[in-house]
């Protein structure tokens, strides 16, 4: 009696421990935190038709203010991706705008951004981002006529004076590392141009922003304001693909899709269609 009692109390011991581990396992198991559960590449997949938005960054995105449709580098380069894709993939085409494009990108109002992005790390808290396909210099000054007061970049960083700069954008970063004596004016980035129409309104002795906005900006105003560091930006960004954070299904697939257009020689040959220099560090 003694000894069946005691085979009892072995097994129910042997059986609780096994429940206990099997317990444990699973509560050990848990999904990969900032995962989504589903990827936008299975949303795709199942719809027909991907979301992508824009904000307007010639010559990568250009909109027809008349027709309403858009075209440029970044937008071909989405149309190669979903041409290659091996099935019928409608893209809807929907503006947004650099203040709310995080917003819109991660509540699926947009699957991704067309422009190309510069990748940083108060960005990459927020959203997610494709490997770098393009690089833009910034840094680039525009001032008044005839203003000689600056001949290099560091030639900024002077007590009084004011340098105007779009938020959290390339040359916003670089001014407030290396430019701590200067008086930094921040703008809202509503529009590519927003610091450089600070120069012509007198509200700054300098503003920078990236080059192709600078040379464009110069040919239209040319009378009246000069460029700097034009010849020599002082920044030079990598920039990528606007993704939902934490979809690495549908980040692979964008990615994958990068490499094959570059190693295809598809991207150099739109880079040469639009007149797009690569400024990539190789």
């Amino acid at each position: 009696m003694i000894q069946t009692t005691k085979r009892v109390c072995v097994v129910t011991i042997l059986i609780a421990s096994i429940v206990f581990s099997l317990a444990n396992i699973t509560g050990c198991y848990r999904p990969t935190q900032g995962a989504k559960s589903t990827s936008v590449l299975d949303t795709i997949k199942t719809s027909g038709v991907v979301k992508v938005g824009y904000c307007g960054y010639p010559p990568y995105v250009t909109k027809d203010p008349a027709s309403g449709s858009v075209t440029g580098f970044s937008v071909e380069l989405i149309e190669l991706i979903f041409k290659n894709w091996g099935g019928e993939v409608k893209i809807e085409w929907i503006e947004t705008t650099w203040d709310r494009m995080k917003l819109d990108v991660n509540s699926e109002r947009i699957h991704l951004l067309a422009d190309p992005v510069w990748r940083t790390i108060s960005r990459a808290k927020e959203v997610g981002f494709s490997n770098s396909y393009a690089s833009f210099a910034y840094g680039v000054g525009v001032v008044r006529k005839g203003d000689k007061r600056f001949g290099v970049p560091l030639d900024m960083n002077q007590a009084g004076v004011v340098i105007s700069v779009a938020q959290a954008g390339g040359s916003h970063e670089y001014v407030k590392v290396n430019c701590p004596l200067a008086t930094i004016k921040t703008l809202p980035n509503s529009s590519l141009d927003v610091a450089l129409q600070d120069v012509l309104a007198g509200h700054c002795d300098i503003a920078l922003g990236d080059l192709a906005t600078v040379k464009r900006f110069l040919s239209t105003h040319e009378s009246v304001v000069d460029g700097r560091f034009v010849e020599s930006p002082p920044v030079i960004v990598p920039a990528g693909v606007l993704l939902p954070q934490g979809d690495f299904k549908f980040t692979e697939f964008v990615n994958v899709s990068i490499e094959y257009l570059e190693s295809t020689g598809q991207l150099k040959r739109l880079a040469e269609k639009y007149h797009i220099e690569d400024l990539r560090v190789k």
